[in-house]
C-alpha cells in the first residue's frame, strides 16, 4: 500500500505516541470521500454507531489538529466544505482524542479498495 505524505505524517505522530492506526481509520481518512465533510461524516458515524463512543450526549465531534490537518493536506487546496470550526462548536463540541480514535473499534476496509488491499 503507497502512503501519502500526509498519511506518513500521521503516522509518525502516532508512533512518537506508541499508538498504532486502525486498518478501518487509515481507510476512512484517506481513500473515502470526495471532500473533507465526507471524510468528517465517515469519522463520525464510524464512532458513534460502531465504535460506540461515550460522548455524554454531546453529538458534534471536534478531532484532534493532527487527524484535522491531515484531512486538510489530503485535499489541498480545494475549498473546504465543512469550513473551519465555528467556536461554539469547539467550545461545546466533545473533543475526541488520538487515543479514543486509535480504540474505538473501526469497520475493516472493503475488499473493494484498491488501496488497502
Amino acid at each position: 500500500m503507497a502512503e501519502s505524505g500526509c498519511e506518513r505524517e500521521l503516522e509518525l505522530a502516532l508512533e512518537d505516541m506508541n499508538l498504532e492506526m486502525p486498518n478501518g481509520l487509515r481507510h476512512v481518512l484517506f481513500h473515502t470521500g470526495t471532500c473533507r465533510k465526507d471524510v468528517y461524516r465517515s469519522m463520525w458515524g464510524s464512532l458513534m454507531f460502531i465504535g460506540k463512543l461515550k460522548t455524554g450526549g454531546v453529538r458534534t465531534l471536534v478531532y484532534p489538529e493532527e487527524i484535522r490537518e491531515a484531512v486538510r493536506r489530503r485535499f489541498g487546496d480545494r475549498p473546504p466544505q465543512a469550513g473551519a470550526y465555528d467556536r461554539q462548536y469547539v467550545d461545546q463540541g466533545y473533543h475526541v482524542s488520538l487515543e479514543e480514535l486509535v480504540g474505538a473499534k473501526w469497520r475493516g476496509p472493503p475488499k473493494t479498495c484498491k488501496l488497502c488491499n
